[in-house]
């Protein structure tokens, strides 16, 4: 049995991102070659240090659920807030919570402190649509430091 693994490490937007990547030639296709494992990627927040691995389908859907159940707005925010402290939410699906909440003012609670546990910070500009007015965008923009 022989396995091989690469990582590499990179530093962007504050964030480390490791990728890795194993194959084993303990499993053998039809023709004898080995068959390699699927890449998996790991993003490590500059906020918490700990490493996470981006969200399925699956689980986002069950946390929007969740975050849906609160009655009261606040109650969302701040669901949304510990599910950020321990999740690992891109920019999209930042954008896709932010999307539950009726007010701007609202979203820019919830967008500025999602920032830094946000797994790829630069593309954070994918939430500018999310609001309502473009003094809120503005605001979102000076409060990240952008």
């Amino acid at each position: 049995t022989t396995t091989t693994t690469t990582t590499t490490i990179t530093e962007h937007g504050g964030n480390t991102y490791h990728s890795s990547s194993s194959s084993s030639s303990s499993s053998q296709g039809h023709s004898g070659e080995a068959i390699a494992l699927p890449s998996e990627h790991q993003y490590t927040n500059a906020a918490t240090g700990q490493g996470c691995y981006p969200m399925d389908d699956i689980e986002y859907n069950n946390i929007i659920a969740q975050i849906e159940e609160e009655t009261f707005s606040s109650d969302q925010i701040e669901t949304a807030k510990q599910i950020s402290k321990v999740k690992c939410l891109n920019a999209m699906q930042i954008k896709g919570i932010l999307m539950l909440f009726d007010h701007d003012s609202d979203r820019l609670e919830y967008a500025t402190f999602a920032y830094p546990y946000c797994s790829d910070p630069d593309n954070y500009y994918q939430l500018n649509p999310a609001f309502s007015f473009d003094s809120t965008v503005k605001e979102l923009k000076e409060a990240i430091g952008q």
